[in-house]
């Protein structure tokens, strides 16, 4: 193989990857003679031009991330959006989903303290940068070799959540196994949105896998049961520590509105198992944000929490409204499913008129999830503006 030369410093030594849109390889630093890990776009690829557009987007990201200095992210090294390509470092060790498949065990505790700091990276990259991961699974955890610490990696399909919404259901991304259920069987393109919580889905199916040694769901049926009856495969009703399963199950509730809703939420209550369990607590330390408030601004930090409390009951009343309506809405859908032809009788006119009020019911389920999202929004502004006049 010939080797590559990079920005005339970083030189390939082993191809890792090769698919239609990029290469991966080992290469070298040549001035620090330390190993790095190249992602190079492919500019044969045969979904040019889509392609390097997706390339440079993620390559925009990937900068935004540079500067975060997480000891739990890959650090990236170099970023060549117009020469296509962005320099990693490279992890002596394995991904969490070949390690296990290599016969090894996660001790309980170490699985715990690795989704607590990957918890932590993951809410600094949304809280910083308005990011979604949209591909948490085994193998995107590297683990260090010599101490099992946790690198997060797999950013080849993160997303700014402004560009979040999708229209066409080939274009969900991430592993089938891993997906929330609200992508895969969404009613509606409006639903059919990535978001910290099926990111947090996601996060607890990979938990699962670490703590148990398997992959939860192996069959798209048990996916398909799951998501209309709520039943889990019956190996989960057998696993060994009922508090992990409990703390499991909030992650992974199929209804949205009772999954944990964030990441500090992930975070508290896995700190809480561990003291539960006797386990060490994992304590991360937020990066420290250095600011002077004069004390006139103290009156707006007052408005602000004020404002932010009445937000969260407002966002709860309408949750609680929303969790109503799809009540009435399976009701109804259950009782009124969508007649086969044009109403002629009475009765059939009866049925078509349920039909529409579910049709109605669904477009006020949307528009709260709407409300809801642009209230949450507000109240993280508030709280990031209050964050920084508390100090």
């Amino acid at each position: 193989m010939n080797e590559k030369v990079f920005n005339q410093r970083y030189v390939t030594k082993k191809l890792l990857s090769s698919q239609d849109d990029y290469f991966l390889w080992i290469g070298e630093d040549k001035q620090t003679h330390l190993p790095v890990c190249i992602k190079e776009f492919n500019k044969k690829s045969p979904n040019i031009p889509l392609a390097a557009k997706e390339f440079a987007r993620e390559c925009s990201l990937v900068q935004k991330l540079a500067s975060m200095n997480s000891e739990y992210l890959v650090k990236i090294y170099f970023i060549d959006p117009q020469c296509a390509f962005y320099v990693m470092e490279y992890i002596q060790g394995q991904n969490v989903q070949d390690y296990i498949d290599g016969k090894n065990k996660i001790p309980e505790a170490k699985c715990l303290e690795i989704i607590v700091k990957i918890s932590h990276v993951l809410s600094r990259i949304y809280n910083e940068f308005k990011i979604i991961h949209r591909n948490i699974e085994p193998k995107h955890i590297l683990l260090r070799q010599s101490d099992l610490e946790p690198k997060l990696t797999g950013l080849g399909i993160i997303k700014a959540q402004d560009s979040m919404n999708l229209t066409l259901v080939n274009q969900v991304k991430g592993t089938f196994f891993y997906l929330a259920p609200e992508l895969i069987y969404a009613d509606s393109d409006a639903e059919r949105e990535y978001s910290v919580q099926s990111d947090i889905y996601s996060l607890g199916l990979t938990f699962y896998f670490m703590v148990s040694g398997s992959s939860l769901f192996e069959k798209p049926e048990e996916i398909i049961q799951f998501v209309h009856s709520g039943k889990l495969p019956n190996k989960f009703r057998d696993f060994g520590n009922r508090n992990i399963a409990k703390a499991i199950f909030q992650m992974i509730d199929k209804d949205i509105l009772k999954r944990l809703c964030d990441y500090e939420d992930v975070m508290k209550t896995l700190q809480e198992l561990q003291k539960s369990l006797g386990y060490p607590i994992t304590k991360i330390d937020s990066p420290s944000i250095v600011a002077a408030v004069p004390s006139q601004e103290k009156s707006q930090s007052e408005k602000n929490i004020q404002e932010i409390g009445n937000l969260k009951k407002v966002v709860n009343d309408l949750i609680k409204g929303l969790k109503d309506i799809k009540d009435s809405t399976l009701s109804l859908e259950s009782l009124n499913p969508k007649p086969a032809a044009a109403p002629a009788s009475k009765e059939a006119q009866s049925k078509e008129k349920g039909y529409q009020e579910i049709q109605l019911l669904k477009r006020d389920v949307n528009s709260l999830i709407k409300v809801i999202k642009d209230l949450k929004e507000r109240v993280t502004q508030l709280e990031s503006i209050h964050s920084q006049n508390s100090f």
